[in-house]
């Protein structure tokens, strides 16, 4: 068994793997790593967020992943409803701050 966060894994690979999972929902995965700083890093990383969006494009192609276009269709609507929440949060922190400010 391999430390997925470990250095000398590739951050392509790591990609590929956290895409492997969003398209498995059916699923439900442990990731098990002695490098959770390198891990947090690239979660946090748009660069790595981006990566892991394009190989999931590039596997929702393929024939073999049957429930990889529907998966991605509902992440990106969470994530387009995330982004509307956060906007409307700040757009009432904005209002508040110059009411007080």
């Amino acid at each position: 068994m391999s430390d997925i966060g470990h250095a000398r894994v590739p951050t392509e690979f790591v990609a590929r793997a956290f895409a492997t999972m969003a398209l498995a929902p059916q699923h439900q995965f442990q990731v098990l790593t002695k490098k959770p700083r390198r891990l947090r890093r690239l979660l946090e990383s748009q660069k790595f967020v981006d990566a892991v969006w394009t190989e999931m494009e590039r596997l929702s192609e393929d024939d073999a992943v049957p429930l990889a276009r529907p998966v991605r269709e509902d992440v990106r609507k969470r994530a387009q409803l995330e982004r509307l929440e956060f906007v409307a949060a700040a757009q009432r922190l904005d209002r508040h701050v110059d009411r007080v400010g």
